[in-house]
């Protein structure tokens, strides 16, 4: 009776949906079974079914499954940007990564990221692996190589990919704030209407390093040759920050923003790489943090559709 009674139907016995615990109580001899509440029709069948001396009710709350509330680290859908994805390389490992800015074309839910984290062919899973999130489907980037020019362009748009949110799952026009844990989130208000200039200040989004503000814009349509495979990428944006930390490895595909007086975030670009900071990878007056990333109105001329606005 213990184990059968949680899995009979409505037609077996009226007000079973409501059930959730049932043990047996050695003492009395008998079942009892916990309900969030007594119903006049349960308490009956129950009696009907199995008799009043061997079975008993008790109200109690429901009981709700452990899962993890959604954070920069284990996003579930509706999918942020600032969140760790992984993703499938053809020809190579997987990589760890974050998500960019959520992206809308054409009524469907997309989200833009950084080139070398992806391939054309290539597919992003959430962190556990137990969500496909969807295919690529846009990618300017060679790997081994660096940037490449997109079909009908005459010009490099530096380093970004663009993958679809499956039709089952969904995305919001939202991006994790907080540090690499944080379950928190600010809405996407936004693109940066002109091209970053020197001297624009901004915040990241990484995985690995949470939300970084502090950032100055240095130089803009540079060429940048990458230490660990050589792979240039072209058209960069260049920034530096003289104190907290340094972007690093898996911040890549971030997002890049301002931030306006009421908490909402104007999207700036995608983070694709970094530097400095010294051994222990903070700023200082003589060893800076480095940051590249891509334009944010390169990634509107290279895909189709934009940033999602909240």
């Amino acid at each position: 009776m213990r184990d059968e009674v949680l899995r009979l139907s409505e037609a077996e016995l009226p007000g079973v949906s409501g059930l959730n615990v049932a043990f047996v109580d050695a003492v009395e001899n008998r079942v009892v079974v916990e309900s969030e509440s007594a119903q006049p029709a349960l308490v009956t069948a129950l009696g009907e079914r199995y008799g009043t001396d061997t079975v008993a009710l008790e109200v109690t709350p429901g009981v709700d499954t452990a899962e993890p509330q959604a954070n920069r680290q284990y996003d579930t859908s509706p999918y942020y940007g600032g969140a760790r994805i992984k993703s499938y390389v053809t020809g190579t490992s997987s990589k760890w990564c974050t998500a960019g800015f959520p992206w809308r074309y054409d009524g469907k839910w997309y989200m833009v990221t950084a080139g070398h984290c992806t391939s054309g062919n290539g597919a992003v899973m959430n962190p556990s692996e137990s969500d496909y999130i969807g295919p690529v489907v846009r990618d300017n980037w060679k790997n081994g190589y660096g940037s490449v020019k997109l079909s009908g362009q005459s010009y490099y748009s530096g380093d970004l990919a663009l993958y679809r949110i499956n039709s089952d799952s969904s995305a919001s026009a939202r991006i994790y704030k907080g540090g690499k844990t944080s379950g928190t989130s600010r809405p996407v208000k936004d693109y940066w209407r002109r091209w970053a200039q020197s001297g624009d200040q901004f915040c990241t989004g990484g995985m690995m390093t949470g939300e970084k503000c502090g950032w100055k814009v240095k130089s803009t349509r540079a060429t940048v040759k990458y230490d660990d495979d050589g792979s240039v990428a072209r058209n960069m944006v260049v920034a530096k920050k003289t104190s907290g930390s340094c972007t690093v490895k898996g911040d890549s595909g971030g997002p890049t923003y301002t931030v306006d007086g009421s908490g909402r975030a104007y999207a700036k670009g995608i983070i694709s790489g970094g530097g400095g900071g010294g051994g222990d990878n903070s700023g200082g007056l003589f060893d800076p943090c480095w940051l590249y990333f891509t334009d944010i109105g390169l990634a509107n001329s290279a895909f189709p559709g934009t940033v999602a606005r909240n």
